[in-house]
């Protein structure tokens, strides 16, 4: 009977954290960062410029898109998007690229688009916040369709 009540007490605590998370992570935009999700939007459709690298996820070509005057790769089938070394804290405008680099999280199901190399999953900021992918070779950082929304909302 205390092994159960344990049980049950854990899977409230995990459910609490969940939620805890899920609110922390529904933060408001700021109009900057709005600005910013909406104009890759329209940039990605209306692209023409392709960069020498390929999406991991899908193996499509890069597009080139302009964030403040910093050019990223964007995926336009899967909207995926590479940060190059230091494109992605001039974007955020923090001092890191990833800031919380002894959080590892394992290895990555994709390969940087640099180097080839299998890449490493990395928390960025907390590790129940998110996990994103970065070449071992310090070539950048991937992020998944919807990932750079959820660092805006959890850098807070």
């Amino acid at each position: 009977m205390i092994g159960l009540g344990f049980l049950a007490s854990r899977a409230m605590i995990d459910g609490a954290m969940r939620d805890f998370f899920r609110k922390q992570m529904s933060g408001n935009l700021t109009d900057q960062e709005k600005e910013i999700l909406d104009s890759l939007k329209k940039q990605l459709q209306t692209s023409e410029k392709s960069s020498s690298k390929k999406c991991p996820e899908c193996q499509d070509k890069f597009h080139v898109l302009l964030i403040n005057s910093v050019e990223i790769d964007c995926c336009k089938r899967c909207e995926s998007l590479w940060f190059d070394p230091k494109e992605l804290r001039m974007v955020m405008n923090t001092p890191d690229d990833i800031t919380n680099e002894f959080l590892h999280a394992g290895k990555s199901k994709y390969k940087c688009p640099v180097c080839k190399t299998i890449m490493r999953k990395r928390s960025f900021l907390f590790p129940e916040r998110l996990v994103v992918d970065i070449c071992p070779e310090e070539h950048g950082v991937y992020f998944e369709k919807g990932e750079l929304e959820q660092i805006f909302k959890i850098k807070k």
